[in-house]
């Protein structure tokens, strides 16, 4: 597996490695002898602990599996809205969606596609340098931090700021910077749930700062604490993609980062053919394939080390258009992926000229595919397998994302209760079907499923893809 790892400065100690195991992390044990209850909410798959199926430490053991990127559809083929660009963000928002776009407009949607513009953020010093900045938002912090932002300030250094509505920010450290060089495409802060602890994400420089020596990189940074003691961030982990390209021919632009269901998933933006203009003068029409800009998804089960999988194999999370087309020659995210209405929903501006094109047209767009299903596990021409650990149990049915529309997925199942008895429950077999699935653990077990109870699952799949597992 492709891993971006440390490059330089400190490497972050001991977390649960594999995402099947990933209810331990979160500690709590539960009482011995209670059935497990019924329950209710909005997520198709159940309200427990959910697995998705993003990487091979996701099972204990399998055979034949490959990983599939979902496949994102664009809602339309000309944007959602016209001469607008990110660097900026998309939440999830009382009226909808709210969208910030570079320059700090704000603009919201209640169906996330007509976007009206609604404000403008105040507080954040940008001075004359480059007005790019990304707002994440939390539940997990006072309201007066709410929502987090970073920004670029006139040095090209990060800055940061808090604010309790996503529109009057307070900028901390004074409006000076709190790291050092750079700062000129994504600045992103975020509070990480699982580790309780803030992150910054920004540029940095591996090479010369601009000009034909510059090499481009980008650094996670952690602090506990951004109000006492802003400048103080540890660099946990810094990388480019010189490992596996030449600096002229591929270089990582910006990496912005959001977690679900206790994954790290990255947006990284890709720069191919650096400053290569050998396709022709300005042209509005033709799609270029030398210095552009393209989307990656990134995964991560620790923040540190991210997969680079789908960056080697040149698949970008959503395709540039073809000729005529308004995303022709640049995909550049927002910060973060929305995920709402049963859709992981992703913005990004696009834009019809290539990177070192000034007379560029910009315009926002957007794409979604189904949720849980950023990344699956198939077995494509021939059968898989695969086994998941005894997972703890914390809802009253299985659930389970599967794409065997033209295959099928076989299920097995062992219990196993704290005195080490085991049982083997019922096989299911799907087919013909596309869609999440639940069946009551009464429905596979003879004898009730309580709450100290463990599950294994044994799956065979043949033309099938499994995306996520609950239970």
């Amino acid at each position: 597996m492709p891993v971006a790892r440390v490059a330089r400065g400190a490497r972050h100690a001991g977390s649960c490695t594999l995402a099947i195991v990933l209810a331990a992390c979160g500690g709590g044990g539960q009482d011995d002898g209670p059935a497990v209850g019924r329950e209710t909410c909005g997520d198709a798959i159940g309200c427990g602990n959910v697995y998705l199926m993003v990487d091979e430490t996701a099972f204990d053991t399998s055979a034949g599996l490959t990983r599939e990127l979902g496949v994102m559809t664009k809602d339309q083929p000309t944007p959602l809205i016209a001469g607008q660009r990110f660097y900026g963000s998309a939440l999830p928002d009382a009226q909808g969606v709210r969208l910030y776009t570079y320059g700090g407009d704000v603009w919201t949607a209640a169906d996330g596609l007509a976007f009206t513009r609604t404000g403008v953020i105040n507080g954040i010093p940008f001075g004359d340098g480059e007005q790019s900045m990304a707002v994440s938002r939390t539940d997990d912090l006072p309201d007066s931090q709410r929502y987090l932002a970073a920004f670029s300030t006139p040095s090209v250094e990060a800055g940061i700021a808090i604010s309790s509505d996503g529109l009057s920010f307070t900028a901390l450290n004074g409006g000076a910077p709190v790291t050092g060089r750079a700062s000129d495409t994504y600045d992103q802060l975020l509070f990480d749930p699982v580790r309780g602890q803030y992150r910054l994400n920004t540029r940095t420089d591996f090479g010369d700062a601009g000009g034909s020596g510059e090499i481009r990189g980008v650094r996670t940074m952690v602090n506990s604490d951004i109000v006492g003691t802003p400048t103080a961030w540890t660099t946990i982990s810094e990388w480019s993609l010189t490992p596996w390209f030449e600096p002229t021919d591929r270089q990582i632009y910006a990496k912005t980062e959001f977690v679900y269901r206790g994954v790290y998933f990255g947006l990284a933006t890709v720069y191919s053919g650096i400053g290569d203009m050998s396709e022709g003068p300005v042209d509005y029409v033709t799609r270029h394939e030398r210095n552009v800009l393209d989307a990656y998804l990134l995964t991560s089960r620790n923040g540190i080390d991210w997969d680079l999988h789908w960056i080697l194999a040149g698949q970008p999370l959503v395709a540039r258009g073809a000729s005529g087309t308004f995303d022709k020659d640049a995909i550049l995210p927002a910060a973060q992926v929305v995920t709402t209405g049963g859709k992981h929903v992703l913005y990004y501006s696009g834009a019809d000229e290539r990177h070192d094109v000034p007379a560029r047209n910009w315009g926002i767009g957007r794409a979604t595919v189904q949720q849980d299903r950023l990344v699956c596990q198939a077995a494509r021409g021939g059968p898989g397998t695969a086994q998941t650990a005894f997972l703890p149990i914390s809802q009253s049915s299985f659930g389970i994302d599967v794409s065997a529309a033209h295959g099928s997925v076989t299920l097995q199942f062992e219990k196993r209760s704290v005195d080490g008895n085991t049982q083997s429950g019922t096989p299911i077999s799907i087919s013909s079907r596309d869609s999440v699935m639940r069946v009551p653990f009464d429905q596979i077990f003879t004898s009730r499923v309580l709450q100290t109870d463990v599950v294994r699952v044994h799956l065979q799949l043949d033309n099938a893809a499994v995306c996520a597992l609950a239970l």
